[in-house]
């Protein structure tokens, strides 16, 4: 299983190192920002990303190096049976790489592609005793079109889902804080290319 993770996670790392330091003349960058939707507590939250597209011989396909960053937060009040209540702070953060193939069909331009990143997750329950961070590596999928409607300005929808490994927050007084470790999420947003 730790070979096929290592040739799993090393073809976007190849792809990704070979695009950012190419000087095709067909290379074109982008700079984005979205907002993220996803299954996994907490739901929202934003994301930033650059691109560096390389067109390859064969006519409307590219491949796309991607480095991208989200964070989600969000601040909930927990009541257990018995009518206690927790107030707790929730943050997750990753950042990744994704490699992806992308076909320019004129006005939407559809793409898939796999990554690997690095997941950061905390906890803060002030009343059972502070918080608690933890850290995972994930890979992902992604499916996702842009639209070209205006150039230099491309607003894109995708889905991405991840595989991480966090495994559940325990804190004093039997409270046990799950973690969602396949979340998917749904994001939409705008892109300046260049």
């Amino acid at each position: 299983m730790k070979k096929l993770f290592a040739k799993v996670w090393m073809l976007p790392l190849l792809i990704l190192l070979t695009l950012f330091t190419t000087s095709n003349a067909w290379a074109q960058w982008s700079v984005g920002a979205s907002y993220e939707i996803r299954t996994a507590n907490p739901k929202t939250g934003f994301g930033a990303r650059i691109e560096k597209d390389i067109k390859l011989p064969i006519p409307l396909v590219s491949i796309v190096g991607r480095a991208h960053f989200s964070y989600f937060n969000a601040n909930n009040k927990i009541t257990q049976t018995g009518g206690y209540s927790y107030s707790t702070d929730f943050k997750d953060y990753d950042l990744g790489l994704t490699a992806l193939g992308k076909v320019k069909l004129g006005v939407v331009n559809p793409y898939v592609g796999i990554g690997i990143g690095s997941d950061t997750y905390h906890v803060n329950i002030p009343d059972l005793g502070g918080g608690k961070t933890k850290n995972s590596i994930f890979y992902n999928a992604t499916v996702g079109a842009e639209a070209a409607l205006i150039p230099f300005i491309h607003p894109f929808v995708e889905y991405r889902i991840s595989k991480r490994n966090f495994k559940d927050f325990n804190f004093e007084g039997n409270y046990k804080q799950q973690v969602d470790n396949s979340p998917g999420r749904l994001i939409m947003g705008i892109s300046l290319q260049f």
